[in-house]
This record gives C-alpha cells, structure tokens and sequence, in this order.
C-alpha cells in the first residue's frame, strides 16, 4: 500500500510537470497547424533544459543538437546551423525548440533504491507571424504586403508541437535521446504532409 502512494505521488507530480511547462497556447499536431509548416525553411534548432544531473547521465545538448540536425538534414529540411548563416536569411527562420525538463523524485530513493526522473520532452516550431488584423488581412487578399517589411511588424509564436510524458529511472536517462528523436520525426512526417 505504502508503495502505491509513493507512485500516486509521482505521478501526479509528474503530470503537474507536464501541465506547467507546456506551452499555454501550443497547437499540436493538427490540420491547421500543419498549414503553418508549409514552406517553413530553414529552420535553426535550439535544445533547453540539460541540466548538470543530466549531463552526467550521458545526454548533453551538443549531443542532442547534432542528433536533431543530422535528422533534419536527411529529411530534406534546411538547417541553419552559425550565426553568419542565421543572418544571410531575409526573413526571420523558424526555430526547432527541444524542450527537457525533468523532476526528480528523491521518495522513491528510499523505497527502491534508485532515482526515479519525471521527464517531459516537448518539441516547437517557433516562427514569425504576423498579426491578423482586418487591416492586414485586406492587405494579404489584396497582396499589398512587403514581405521585407513583415518582420518588423511581426511576433514569434509556437505554431507546431508535440510533446511526451514519462517516467524512468536514473539508468534510462539517456532514452531521452531516443524520445527525442521519435518527437523530431513526428515533426518531420508533419513538414513533409505540408511540403511534399
């Protein structure tokens, strides 16, 4: 019975994790936000949340950064990958977020003797968008839109994304790689629906 309490714990702190660092206005993966990948290029990647406890558990954000890179490459999306690149585009490129956050139960440490990880992997499209407003939306049926003049008059917003929730002990951390990548190929199967 005692055990059982410590996962209903757990769990209910893991899922506490996943409501608060989700993004309050995602869209997910669906129909309509798959219209926003159309012709999304290049796209710049950026990892967040390695800590130092995950680091030393064999996942880094160099190792993850390549990882997603390398995936993007072969699936025929460009990757913008230095700052002198990220500057040669005239509009501002969309950003590949990977987003790690994990909570560590130290309850479970003395029940099992193992740490257990609450850990939520979320993966964004991040992009310019620019505000509907009944004058800007006469100006695109009208195309009178500059689309030089669109990034300043922009806002970067989550248009795609997906997430996972899931618990491991501390010898599966490095699965984190391996969610990863199925959240980046879910991304990839939802570009190519668009851009195909």
């Amino acid at each position: 019975m005692r055990h059982r309490i410590w996962w209903v714990c757990f769990v209910v702190i893991g899922l506490a994790l996943l409501i608060v660092n989700s993004p309050a206005f995602s869209f997910n993966d669906t129909p309509q936000s798959r219209e926003t990948l159309r012709a999304v290029t290049p796209v710049y990647v950026v990892i967040e949340g390695i800590t130092p406890e995950l680091e030393q558990n064999g996942v880094s954000a160099h190792q993850l950064k390549t990882d997603v890179e390398c995936q993007l490459r072969r699936a025929g999306i460009q990757v913008i990958t230095t700052a002198k690149e990220r500057e040669s585009v005239k509009s501002f490129p969309a950003g590949l977020y990977v987003r790690i956050n994990t909570l560590k139960s130290d309850m479970l440490k003395s029940e099992f003797d193992i740490d257990y990880y609450a850990i939520n992997i979320s993966v964004e499209l991040i992009q310019s968008c620019l505000p509907l407003t009944h004058e800007s939306l006469s100006r695109v049926s009208q195309k009178e839109i500059d689309p030089s003049c669109i990034s300043s008059h922009s806002a970067l917003a989550c248009t795609w994304s997906t997430n996972n929730i899931y618990l491991a002990g501390e010898e599966r951390i490095i699965a984190i790689r391996d969610c990863v990548e199925d959240l980046v190929a879910h991304f990839i199967n939802a570009y190519l629906s668009v851009n195909s």
